[in-house]
């Protein structure tokens, strides 16, 4: 299972041993037209488990050999055929094996220029080709043309090369390159038979996003935007969660252990449960997010749609002024229209082009500012404030080192924005004020700061509640633990907790398995071992 983790010498070495100790190296011979072509062949006998020949084909790969599994007499044999395959096999295992060394030298391998190339490739490209029938004297290369051109003939290097050079007058750029690298190339190519979907419970990787998406984290292209983060499964949560706690990503497959690195942004969107926002309930009540990782984020804005006649009026007429100017440019680029429209299309001009804010943003990143002494002192100063107002007893937390970090990251991003190397006091006062912004309107209760709505889900006053319904189930339990439902509202309403609170927390307690329902109206704690 560690075959994949060993290092190329290693690897070479184990490789020459499995060579010489069950291993098969054979001269295959062939004649076409005349000639007599020779070849190496290579056979491993490794495991009869098929996932272990698996992984010493994952091995071999390392050194550009592609091999194959062929079932022989209750046995599985590992096969190298392909003479460029071969040759650096060979090639790899030369200073370990003492078999390999024993080949003749009148057996050396033959140039795999005259092997098959794939049909489907050959055919897409020669069925676009239309040479002049006085220009193509020769007769064979109109017969190859055609039949390749229709899939009729297997093709080779050799009359591919041939075929491409007679044909060169006719061929555009792209497919001149295209039959280059198909005569001039190794490949391995597989014909797809069947497209279906298919239920897979584990990881998928996408790396590919199309137009201005991209995005490259550690040299590999990434997504790092997330739309409906509140769907995904318990898998690929649990993965992000590592990515945005460790900035890793660890990933076991196939008998495969890696550590992906995964230093990125992540921008998320989430949609509330019940289709919008109530500003009466606490944010983590309405997004079917775990607090864990909802606390991971350093800005969490909620989008509310307020209707506002003025606000609502220039959106109305922005929009539809935007479809009218959309049609103009449309217009005008068909040469039916005369009239200036520059006055119309300015508000709908970006500022600054897509190539301009690229170059900006990737100048941007190679910046590292430092920060000055007056912006530690600002932002110490405001962390310390916020950190007082919950000293008292029973108060609750109102900022963590957390939120700490985010400001220090926030303050460096504005410095970054700027240009500048180092962070100045308006850029922390810029990152506290959008820190005590979101958290005014996403853990803000009755004017203070409660960071545990969105660590925990729970925010100060609620735990309170929660400890006293306990305490009065507790209280009210007689000698089999059993509480009544209409003394534990009434004795509720007596602390300050109205009766929907009571029902709220008795249901969801049920669901969770913290109390039961022994009879009617009838609740009990569950004892924990």
């Amino acid at each position: 299972e560690n075959l994949t983790k060993l290092d190329d010498a290693a690897l070479r070495g184990f490789l020459a041993g499995l060579m010489d100790a069950d291993g098969c190296i054979s001269i295959k011979r062939s004649e076409s037209r005349g000639r007599t072509y020779e070849a190496v062949e290579l056979q491993f006998v490794f495991s009869p488990r098929r996932k272990a020949n698996q992984r010493l084909l994952y091995a071999l790969r390392r050194f550009d050999v592609f091999a194959r599994i062929r079932e022989g007499r209750n046995v599985l044999i590992v096969q190298v055929s392909a003479r460029d395959d071969a040759q650096r096999l060979l090639e790899a295992m030369a200073p370990y094996s003492v078999k390999s060394k024993t080949i003749p030298q009148a057996h050396a391998l033959q140039p795999a220029e005259h092997e098959e190339v794939p049909v489907a490739p050959v055919s897409a490209i020669l069925a676009g080709v239309r040479p002049k029938p006085w220009r193509l004297l020769n007769k064979t290369f109109w017969s190859q043309l055609h039949d390749l051109a229709h899939a009729n003939r297997r093709p080779f290097k050799p009359t591919l090369s041939k075929l491409a050079k007679a044909v060169d007058p006719w061929l555009s750029p792209d497919d001149r390159r295209r039959l280059e690298s198909l005569t001039g190339y190794d490949y391995a190519l597989d014909r797809i038979v069947q497209v279906r979907v298919e239920e897979h419970d584990g990881y998928v990787y996408d790396l590919r996003v199309p137009g201005d998406s991209n995005f490259v984290c550690d040299g590999v292209v990434v997504h790092n935007c997330i739309d409906e983060i509140e769907k995904m499964n318990p898998q690929d949560r649990s993965a992000i969660h590592e990515a945005m706690e460790q900035q890793r990503i660890s990933v076991a497959k196939a008998g495969i252990t890696a550590v992906l690195q995964s230093r990125c942004a992540v921008l998320a969107a989430a949609n509330p449960k019940f289709g919008r926002f109530d500003e009466r309930k606490y944010i983590s009540e309405q997004l079917d997010l775990p607090p864990a990782l909802l606390s991971r984020f350093d800005i969490i804005f909620s989008m509310i749609d307020r209707p506002q006649a003025e606000r609502d009026r220039e959106l109305a007429e922005h929009v539809l002024k935007g479809h009218q100017v959309g049609e103009l440019m449309k217009r005008r680029e068909a040469g039916l229209a005369t009239a200036e429209t520059g006055t119309l299309e300015e508000p709908y001009t970006p500022h600054f082009n897509p190539d301009f804010l690229r170059k900006y943003v990737a100048y941007a990143k190679r910046i590292y500012p430092v920060m000055t002494d007056e912006a530690m002192a600002a932002i110490e100063k405001k962390y310390l404030e916020i950190r007082k107002t919950g000293e008292g007893a029973g108060s609750s937390v109102p900022i963590t080192p957390r939120q700490l970090e985010a400001i220090i990251r926030l303050s460096e991003a504005s410095a970054r924005l700027r240009l500048s190397n180092e962070v100045s006091i308006d850029d922390a006062e810029r990152a506290v004020r959008i820190v005590e912004y979101w958290m005014g309107k996403v853990a803000g209760e009755e004017g203070k700061f409660d960071i545990d709505i969105v660590q925990t889900g729970i925010s100060q006053s609620q735990r309170e509640q929660i400890i006293s319904l306990r305490d009065i189930i507790s209280e009210l339990a007689g000698p089999d633990g059993v509480a009544d439902y209409e003394d534990i509202v009434r004795i509720a309403q007596e602390r300050g907790i109205p009766p929907a609170k009571v029902d709220s927390w008795l249901k969801r307690w049920s669901q969770e398995g913290e109390i039961y329902s022994p009879a009617k109206n009838k609740y009990k704690l569950v004892e924990r071992l």
